[in-house]
């Protein structure tokens, strides 16, 4: 009754046209976190590595496992920390893995050295996001101690833009000189790792000096522009369709109230419809009497208050609905569209919340790139949270 078609093919071009824009060499990070931006990490993750991403990035211990428990091989780099105590499940996972202060390396290096696998770490400076990191200052304490731990290795160095989907900032710049200088400072100890990343999807379209050894890509993966003014050389295509199905249909007289509350009194005869998707499936009740639906190409007024399992429209312009009609949230429907960029415009927030809010509740549905509905036969459908389809 509430489901999200995930296309494989979108996501197949988005990150071909991601690729046309990084120099020669640059290696490509796809950023699988929180569920791949609630698209399905695991059957992004291989579309994404087999389109021509070299790594996979993911914010905690349980999202790279997921990966790995699919039998997926490639490196995925922990953009988070390692939990104290979780040091040998993080081995055991062969994450690239962040550190930035000095706290559990030598635990890391007990268990690491006695593996005979090297731990390969990844130091992050905190260059101005005030997040996470360790100090400019102290980058190069943390690399030599990194550098002379038996069991650990200091594969790359790296940080985060905080303001790189502005282009007139000037403050991308700032924390690129931060880090240049923070790279020079270990280059003259004699300390260089090898893998470079500095730059974020926004950064590596309005900033192309910061691409270096890899550069990480998430939200254009799924078909969105990370940036305020979207380039026009980047033409992206959205991965994710939310649909669910019109469960009831009642006739209001003027006056009836709709709702919790009853927030929403009905100001002449209407049709009303409800829809098997509320906010716990990711909608948000701040759309209540302000979002809209696509059905029967039909552009709908949510009315009344979404509650945790329904939304209710007003029917009235689709005069031909019925009960068990396709109704788009997020998508296509004849020439209508609604985008995560338009919900996110009417909430006063950004399109990674809305997409990364479609809760497990919403089926996967995979299409595409090689999936039993591209070659023409139904849709493999999961069941709760979990994604279908998609090939090794």
């Amino acid at each position: 009754m509430r489901w999200a078609e995930v296309d494989l093919d979108a996501l197949n071009h988005n990150v071909g046209v991601f690729r046309s824009q990084l120099r020669a060499g640059a290696g490509l990070v796809a950023v699988v976190k929180a569920n791949a931006y609630g698209h399905g990490a695991v059957p992004v993750a291989r579309a994404a590595l087999r389109a021509g991403a070299d790594w996979l990035a993911v914010a905690t211990l349980a999202e790279g496992g997921e990966l790995r428990d699919a039998g997926i091989e490639a490196p995925v780099l922990l953009l988070g920390p390692v939990p104290a105590g979780a040091e040998s499940a993080a081995l055991a996972l062969d994450l690239r893995l962040c550190v930035y202060e000095p706290e559990g390396l030598g635990r890391l290096a007990r268990l690491a050295a006695g593996s005979g696998v090297p731990a390969r770490l990844h130091l992050k400076v905190d260059t101005g996001m005030a997040r996470l990191g360790c100090s400019p200052d102290e980058a190069l304490v943390l690399a030599r101690r990194i550098e002379q731990m038996p069991g650990l290795e200091l594969e790359g160095l790296w940080t985060h833009f905080a303001e790189a989907d502005v282009a007139a900032s000037p403050r991308t710049q700032q924390q690129l000189q931060v880090f240049l200088g923070v790279l020079s400072d270990l280059a003259s100890a004699g300390l260089t790792p090898p893998v470079l990343h500095v730059a974020n999807s926004a950064a590596a379209l309005q900033f192309p000096a910061t691409q270096m050894v890899l550069v990480r890509c998430g939200l254009p993966l799924y078909g969105y522009s990370p940036t305020a003014v979207p380039s026009a050389d980047v033409e992206l295509r959205p991965v994710l369709s939310w649909k669910a199905r019109v469960v009831a249909l009642h006739d209001l007289s003027a006056g009836d109230r709709v709702g919790y509350g009853g927030t929403y009194v009905v100001p002449a005869p209407l049709r009303c419809g409800t829809v098997s998707t509320g906010y716990a499936d990711g909608y948000p009740r701040a759309l209540s009497g302000r979002g809209e639906l696509l059905v029967n190409g039909h552009r709908v007024p949510v009315i009344g208050r979404v509650s945790m399992d329904f939304i209710t429209f007003d029917a009235s312009a689709v005069p031909e609905v019925g009960v068990g009609d396709e109704v788009v949230i997020i998508g296509e429907q004849g020439d209508q569209r609604i985008t995560a960029d338009d919900l996110a415009r009417s909430l006063d927030t950004i399109s990674w919340e809305v997409l990364a809010r479609v809760g497990p509740r919403v089926e996967r549905v995979v299409l595409g790139a090689g999936t039993p509905a591209s070659a023409g036969e139904a849709p493999v459908r999961s069941t709760g949270g979990g994604v279908a389809g998609g090939s090794a």
